[in-house]
């Protein structure tokens, strides 16, 4: 029985950026922050950590956790207004060639609004009704989905496990949050395993397992983990912790030498100045990274428009078939 690979696309601020230009204040770290008069006051200071430098900047605040807590609620009212006006995009680019390639099963946004130019009235929300996450603000955002509306015909799962900008309650914002959210990845993990052993013990098969598992995932982890990855738009800073976090356990997860060989790849839109000595030699560039990123997403587009013409082609070839 052969393993099929499914992709997970993680998608960041770059994909806002070939949307709506590199000016739009959700292309970048630093355009937002400084959208927002939170320009760090040191260079090379992580976006996550410059909030945590401001609240130290203001005189008004003492730097305490309610505090902090203040100043974010502050900037997140305000990032509500700003988001919920609509972005003119400068691209022409529809997404199609995402949305219909029937080989990608899920979509991890990093940002708070949704991709692609698509507004939230597009999606439904997916309630799981999971008793861990009905009080947990964390849990929510990393085991709730969005699916768009059946006009679409599309059943890829959104997720978005740093929340949502209709609900600034959700939104994980500055370093005290993003620490937060690597306990929360490592409870995800533990499920997951345990998961993993009650299937095993109920005979199914090592290689059947992942389909089992994907079927109905708990949380965006377990795709993270069993599906071939893709960062697209995202330079994988080292604030990531919940993203590192995750890498770590995806790897830790294929330990065992009999259990690599269903381990999928994991491929990395880069550009020439993200030296490769910057990451793990099992994080492939997606291309050579002296492309620009729009050349490397136009030859993404044509990768995956060749992807569903395949498809496609071989439905029809099984339709044929006599029964």
């Amino acid at each position: 029985m052969k393993l099929i690979a499914r992709k997970t696309l993680v998608v960041g601020a770059g994909l806002n950026a070939r949307i709506y230009g590199n000016k739009c204040y959700l292309s970048s770290w630093e355009n937002f922050l400084e959208h927002f008069y939170l320009k760090p006051m040191s260079k090379n200071v992580p976006g996550s950590l410059a909030i945590e430098e401001k609240i130290r900047d203001l005189s008004l605040f003492s730097y305490e956790e309610h505090q902090a807590l203040k100043l974010e609620k502050m900037i997140l009212k305000e990032m509500k207004k700003e988001m919920s006006q609509n972005t003119k995009s400068i691209c022409e680019d529809t997404f199609d060639w995402i949305l219909k390639n029937p080989n990608i099963s899920d979509i991890i946004c990093l940002n708070f609004n949704p991709p692609f130019d698509l507004k939230w009235s597009d999606f439904n929300l997916l309630d799981k009704q999971k008793a861990i996450i009905k009080s947990k603000r964390a849990f929510r955002n990393n085991c709730e989905y969005y699916k768009l509306n059946e006009k679409f015909k599309c059943n890829i799962r959104f997720w978005f496990p740093h929340g949502v900008s209709k609900s600034t309650a959700t939104m994980v914002f500055g370093s005290h949050r993003y620490c937060g959210q690597t306990s929360v990845i490592s409870r995800l993990f533990s499920h997951l395993k345990k998961k993993e052993t009650e299937i095993i013990n109920g005979d199914i098969k090592r290689i059947a397992l992942q389909s089992k598992i994907l079927e109905e995932p708990f949380s965006w982890l377990d795709s993270f983990i069993f599906n071939e990855l893709y960062f697209l738009g995202c330079s994988l800073s080292h604030a990531e912790w919940d993203l590192w976090s995750a890498l770590a356990f995806r790897r830790r997860n294929f330990t065992k030498k009999e259990n690599r060989k269903y381990e999928h790849p994991i491929f990395h839109m880069r550009s020439g100045n993200q030296k490769d000595s910057n990451y793990p030699q099992f994080i492939q560039p997606l291309y050579d990274p002296s492309m620009s990123y729009d050349d490397q997403w136009k030859q993404l587009e044509q990768d995956f428009r060749k992807e569903i013409n395949t498809q496609r082609s071989q439905s029809k070839k099984n339709n044929k078939r006599p029964k």
